[in-house]
């Protein structure tokens, strides 16, 4: 996915960022993503952010084992290639935080084949790729030494990072080599390593029981000092007087830590505008070379140094009193949490389809201030096994696009199909404040696609969380329509073995040709009508036979015999019409039965079919239909006998036999 020069769009600078459940992460991320968008924006840019899936230590407790997370990892750069960015940012100590070698080399062999920034780690392969650093040894050289030659400080303790980071293993270097050269003692007990968060407390626990007269500690990040000066308060020691801390990042809260947090100050702004320049030579010659940022140490009271406030520490304080009041009050985030949980609450329950679904969606974004949004969703959930790094298809569905109050959701199956480079055309949203950033939605080991927002940086966990509610909402939703299509799916299925039923009921009972009762289904019915008869109702058995049946087979085929049979059966049928049951119980014989109301009954069936056979006559057919009929009176009591009764109908039919045509066929 190479850079087109001839793109009319905006160049499209892409980012993966990673922990953004860390608070020291989420500030770091702020203040670089910030310090990122403001230089990108200077050269006519768009910064589009990919997070990864992380979560914090914290949470494994309450992830129970699911190791589905995991599986998901670094899947949202697979989702750049509908962005066509031309550059793909990676802030390396965000990203591959406690990940293997082989993930991580996985990781970067999935990485689009356009140039690729390192940003934290020279020592990379990937391909196509640059680096931009900090030099973080220099830095905490010159601060350690500085302990050593200004202060004397012999006992030493380092809380350094993961054994994997590259950054925490340069800045562990620098302080071993400090310590060497100066012909100071290193040991291993003298070495803690932990994540760079403040909750490091029990590691720097380790550190004083195993020295409880040390005299400095240096940490790899600021965040580390806020656990080191705790600890140092419970066990008595005050900082800058007995004990001396310093730090790392020079984070915007360290110069009004108490006492004021001596560090290294990694330019953030400084790094920012070298990546920009990278990108800018990239833009306008085709080539790129790697940067690296110098560091310098900021000395300040908590390794025992004098401070006094000057301008610059102003600016620092105004800077992070903004960021403070730039984030959500106190108020207002009780309120969008408050909405959030509200909204996820009845987000499902309230859908009845995806497009009500996402529509839904999309209004709540657009009430808890989200300035756009739009969601891409795969044609069919993708299964993830063991492999975060799965292909993702080259075609994706617009499920929903938002700007402001503006919504327009799509059904699943009737969404617009969204190809390589065509995602950024569908929400214009270049006139916004926020950033694009992307999350993945996924349940369990399920991926549905991507949820790209238009927010701030600080707002990212916010939306994180809601991202994690939708993948669950999706899982819950399309469950819910399989429960649903399953049961109607159940219903037809049990419709049609009803149908089935009474196919086989009807044929197991009724004669295929004639449709009428068959011997079986006649005697059954007959017998049912007489028991619900009353015990005075008088009977008529009548049995009946189409006149030269074979004759008519014979001369004119048996197309012809069975129009005479269809016919008769009509005829019989019509005559007994709501007094009884007709039934084709032979090739040409049929059985009637009926309840005589008067002496009458009799001979006015016989007329009625006598009538039917002249009305047939009297058309133009190959032939002349005859109905010879029998019949026999009988009463309840006689039904145990039905067979002797249908005799007697049969001997009578026999005596009309002789009056009937001795040739149908016309003209014969």
């Amino acid at each position: 996915m190479a850079y087109d020069d001839t793109d009319n769009r905006r160049s499209i600078i892409g980012v993966m960022v990673g922990h953004i459940l860390s608070e020291y992460s989420q500030d770091y991320n702020v203040r670089l993503l910030n310090a990122l968008r403001d230089e990108i924006e200077k050269i006519g840019g768009v910064l589009k952010i990919y997070t990864t899936v992380e979560y914090d230590s914290s949470l494994e407790k309450l992830n129970k084992g699911d190791e589905s997370l995991g599986k998901h990892w670094v899947a949202g750069v697979g989702y750049a290639k509908f962005d066509a960015p031309c550059v793909m940012i990676v802030i390396y100590s965000t990203v591959v935080h406690d990940h293997s070698d082989e993930e991580i080399q996985g990781f970067l062999d999935s990485l689009p084949d356009i140039p690729i920034i390192v940003i934290g780690n020279r020592s990379l392969k990937v391909r196509n790729g640059y680096w931009c650093v900090i030099d973080g040894y220099s830095g905490m050289r010159k601060v350690v030494d500085h302990l050593i030659e200004e202060h004397g400080y012999k006992r030493f303790g380092m809380v350094s990072g993961s054994r994997k980071s590259n950054s925490a293993t340069t800045r562990l270097q620098a302080f071993c080599d400090s310590l060497s050269a100066h012909g100071l003692s290193i040991s291993e007990d003298m070495v803690v390593y932990g994540s760079y968060f403040h909750t490091a407390d029990a590691i720097i626990e380790q550190l004083f029981d195993h020295d409880p007269g040390v005299e400095a500690i240096v940490a790899v990040s600021d965040e580390m000092c806020v656990s080191i000066y705790r600890i140092a308060k419970e066990r008595g020691r005050i900082v800058g007087k007995d004990l001396a801390v310093c730090g790392y990042d020079n984070t915007p809260g360290s110069a009004f830590m108490d006492p004021p947090l001596t560090t290294v100050h990694a330019d953030l702004a400084k790094m920012a505008k070298g990546v920009v320049e990278m990108i800018k030579g990239y833009l306008s010659t085709g080539k790129m070379e790697s940067v690296e940022i110098s560091s310098d140490p900021v000395f300040r009271c908590s390794c025992g140094c004098s401070f006094t406030p000057g301008e610059d520490t102003r600016t620092t304080l105004q800077e992070y009193l903004d960021q403070i009041l730039d984030r959500r009050s106190v108020v207002e985030m009780g309120f969008r949490d408050a909405a959030l949980a509200l909204v996820l609450r009845g987000l499902v329950r309230r859908s009845e389809d995806f497009g009500q679904f996402f529509r839904q969606v999309g209004d709540s974004l657009h009430h808890i201030g989200c300035e756009a949004s739009y969601i891409l969703l795969h044609e069919k959930p993708v299964l993830v096994d063991d492999n975060p790094y799965l292909e993702i298809s080259d075609n994706m569905r617009l499920a929903m696009m938002q700007k402001g109050e503006s919504i327009t959701a799509f059904d699943l199956f009737n969404s617009p199909v969204i190809g390589e480079g065509e995602a950024p055309r569908y929400v214009d949203a270049d006139d916004t404040a926020g950033m694009r950033m992307e999350f993945l939605l996924f349940y369990g080991s399920y991926r549905y696609g991507v949820m790209c927002v238009f927010a701030k940086p600080d707002e990212s966990s916010y939306y994180w969380v809601m991202s994690l509610q939708i993948g669950s909402g999706i899982r819950y939703l399309a469950m819910s329509l399989e429960q649903k299509l399953m049961s109607k799916e159940l219903a037809e299925k049990n419709r049609l073995l009803y149908e089935q039923n009474q196919i086989l009921d009807f044929s197991a009972t009724h004669d295929g040709l004639t449709k009428l009762y068959n011997r079986v289904g006649y005697m059954q019915k007959t017998i049912e009508m007489i028991h619900a008869s009353p015990d005075d109702t008088v009977f008529v058995a009548m049995m009946a036979d189409v006149d030269h049946l074979k004759q008519i087979n014979d001369m004119l085929g048996h197309a012809m015999g069975d129009l005479s049979i269809t016919c008769a059966a009509s005829i019989l049928k019509q005559a007994v019409e709501g007094k009884g049951i007709v039934g084709r119980t032979g090739g040409d014989e049929f059985m009637v039965v009926f309840r005589q109301q008067s002496e009458s009954d009799i001979g006015d069936i016989r007329h009625a079919i006598l009538s039917g056979c002249g009305k047939f006559n009297e058309e133009d057919h190959p032939f002349y239909l005859g109905i010879s009929m029998g019949s026999a009176v009988f009463t309840k009591e006689d039904s145990s006998r039905l067979a002797k009764v249908y005799e007697k109908a049969d001997a009578d039919l026999y005596e009309n036999k002789k009056m009937r045509r001795a040739n149908v066929i016309r003209g014969k």
